[in-house]
């Protein structure tokens, strides 16, 4: 596991009224605002970052971290061919605005892999298994619904 390549991102958990934050990648499925959290970059500062550039959301709420959690995964899900890498994600919980609507399409930037793409926003109750509104979506998005879930009826 030490020769993996390691890599660190940050999740935006985005919540309002029960419901969170979810999108169609064309790609790779169903899915949450994430991405690699750049060199020298802190990653409260990289989950914001990421909500702009995947979502159009620029938040001037204080994202809360929920957890970091590490997985050994495929760089673009385990659909592709891509080696193993190790992953530590920052789980962060972020208040959606009221404002936000029900839906919404929005072209990501900033990664030259996903310039360009049209994501689909959409919100998912929390109350609703991931695993089984979404089953053919990566595993690991079901892990990370689950925890901000278990945050959340913590609190």
């Amino acid at each position: 596991m030490d020769s993996l390549h390691r890599t660190e991102k940050a999740c935006a958990c985005v919540v309002r009224d029960g419901h969170i934050l979810l999108f169609r990648h064309p790609e790779a499925g169903v899915q949450l605002p994430k991405g690699t959290i750049e060199n020298g970059e802190a990653p409260d500062v990289a989950v914001l970052r990421e909500l702009a550039e995947e979502s159009g959301i620029c938040s001037t709420a204080t994202p809360q971290l929920v957890s970091t959690v590490a997985f050994i995964r495929k760089p673009s899900g385990e659909q592709s061919d891509e080696p193993l890498e190790h992953q530590t994600w920052h789980l962060y919980l972020i208040e959606g605005a009221a404002s936000l609507p029900t839906a919404w399409d929005h072209v990501a930037v900033g990664s030259a892999v996903e310039d360009g793409l049209t994501f689909s926003y959409f919100w998912h109750p929390l109350s609703v298994s991931f695993e089984s509104a979404f089953p053919l979506a990566d595993p690991v998005f079901a892990n990370v619904t689950d925890r901000v879930a278990h945050f959340i009826e913590q609190q």
